[in-house]
């Protein structure tokens, strides 16, 4: 995703107006009056689902996205009962109050050499990863 990014593969969509973490969690609850969605074949989609970095079913989303030159990492909340239901003696909270209280836990923008940084130490973690992984597997193998 970063490599997207960086060599201008990948860039938010102009149309996103709201705020991609309260969208995203609107999808879920069809509150398209909080989504910047597209029809297709008379589905409604929201936008912005590919720039989702990755996330945790109950706790946040991170997502990555560049507007232009700037890019953006930001992490947001997630309502914690899209897919569950309230355990007994669970503090439950509705929808409508997590949209009220709704506010992205963190945003940072990134400059594209720093970006850049990330990138190379990923790769570099990737490169050992596979040579430590090559290297047990022929040693286990006798090799």
């Amino acid at each position: 995703m970063i490599e997207n990014i960086l060599f201008k593969r990948k860039k938010i969509s102009k149309k996103i107006k709201k705020d991609i973490g309260l969208s995203s969690q609107a999808v879920f609850q069809k509150r398209w009056d909080l989504v910047d969605y597209v029809t297709r074949n008379g589905k409604k989609y929201g936008k912005g689902a590919a720039h989702n970095l990755w996330s945790t079913p109950i706790d946040n989303t991170t997502w990555l996205y560049a507007e232009k030159d700037i890019i953006t990492l930001k992490i947001t909340p997630n309502y914690p009962w899209l897919f569950d239901t309230p355990q007994l003696y669970e503090e439950f909270y509705s929808f409508d109050e997590f949209v009220r209280n709704y506010k992205p836990i963190a945003e940072f923008t990134l400059s594209p050499e720093i970006a850049k940084e990330w990138l190379d130490q990923a790769h570099f973690i990737i490169k050992t990863i596979e040579e430590r992984s090559e290297r047990r597997a022929n040693e286990y193998s006798g090799s």
